[in-house]
């Protein structure tokens, strides 16, 4: 029996923000690559809506075009990003009083075939579920997630500090020192599950209730459901988007 990808992805506006700043995109290249894109604009920043859509748009096109070698394919990663964050800084000053400072976190998965490469900037994530339980593959970047590096607070105390939305790294509101991304493709087996998300998911729950309901649901669409409603339910306090690729048999 052959294995096949079952994707879905959903948003939210949440329960306390008045627009969606988030934005994703699924896109598939041919029969064995395809793309999934997620981004978070910075709330509370002029034009956050419009670099989510940018930096989605750039990667997406980025990665467009004929079959990439699996050794440029993290090149690639660097380009697309570099790309978004050059695109959002150049509309930004375009109109310099509603757009400036605008930025984005982003997340992107591209498969080819088993293999999956990611890369991400900022504190949307990327998981790995599967029988074996719930992977982060991500490292947020943010100020509390720093300060867990060295030390100062435990994980469990960064989800409620009061600088724990204060993202170190953003495409066009930061500078991009580096890309962050896999060094070698992961190998997607049957059952295996990548979920990319925003903080509006993990900001109202923790790993271990994502893992819960993940475990509960089989379905791709059912998952996504099932974690936005569960984040609405936990107080829904930002736009909250998933998208769910999974490798199943046929």
């Amino acid at each position: 029996m052959s294995a096949q990808l079952v994707v879905h992805g959903a948003t939210d506006v949440g329960k306390v923000r008045a627009e969606n700043q988030d934005f994703f995109a699924m896109e598939r290249f041919d029969e064995a690559r395809s793309l999934y894109v997620v981004a978070d604009g910075m709330g509370g920043h002029n034009g956050g809506e419009i670099a989510s859509e940018l930096a989605v748009r750039s990667v997406v096109e980025a990665f467009g075009g004929p079959k990439l070698d699996h050794d440029i394919v993290r090149k690639r990663f660097d380009l697309a990003f570099r790309s978004a964050h050059d695109t959002i800084r150049v509309r930004s000053m375009t109109d310099p009083a509603s757009l400036f400072g605008m930025g984005t976190t982003c997340v992107a998965v591209y498969i080819d075939g088993a293999s999956a490469w990611w890369g991400h900037i900022g504190d949307s994530r990327i998981y790995l579920h599967n029988p074996s339980g719930l992977k982060l593959l991500t490292r947020d970047h943010s100020k509390t997630q720093a300060m867990i590096d060295a030390g100062l607070i435990s994980e469990e105390a960064a989800r409620t500090h009061p600088e724990r939305n204060i993202i170190t790294m953003a495409l066009g509101a930061t500078p991009i020192l580096e890309v962050s991304r896999n060094p070698e493709p992961l190998q997607l087996d049957p059952g295996d599950r990548l979920i990319l998300c925003t903080d509006g998911l993990t900001g109202m729950l923790t790993d271990a209730q994502i893992r819960a309901i993940l475990d509960r649901e089989s379905g791709a669409e059912e998952a996504c459901r099932a974690l936005i409603g569960a984040a609405l339910e936990a107080g829904g306090e930002d736009n909250v988007t998933v998208v769910i690729v999974g490798r199943t048999k046929e």
